[in-house]
């Protein structure tokens, strides 16, 4: 269901936006209102399977990452860049920033080293 719109908002944003999945976005669930409820509850329901797993967490970030650089223009190959939208996907997102640090915390001891 989730792949479905993301591929008609992609395909809306191709053919009536310019490339502008924000607007496209916004367009979509505006003229089918009942589909943003059910996409909000698969996504929220991946990202709760996510939580669980390191790799699904990381692959969630990195996702994350690309849409962010895509939309505001950022080249992922510049370091700045990289820390630009991984910044901006933690502070849109503060809960996948907490899912992260969980998932990526090697507790020894007392202690504990964040990867």
């Amino acid at each position: 269901m989730r792949d479905l719109i993301i591929e008609q908002i992609e395909r809306r944003a191709r053919v009536e936006h310019g490339v502008d999945l924000n607007k496209a976005a916004a367009e979509y669930f505006r003229d089918h209102p009942g589909e943003w409820q059910r996409y909000k509850d698969e996504v929220a329901g991946v990202n709760k399977r996510a939580s669980e797993d390191r790799e699904e967490v990381n692959a969630e970030l990195n996702y994350r990452i690309e849409m962010v650089a895509y939309r505001d223009k950022l080249n992922l190959d510049k370091p700045a860049d990289r820390v630009a939208a991984q910044t901006k996907v933690f502070a849109e997102d503060p809960d996948l920033y907490k899912r992260y640090r969980a998932a990526n915390t090697v507790r020894v001891g007392a202690a504990s080293l964040t990867d």
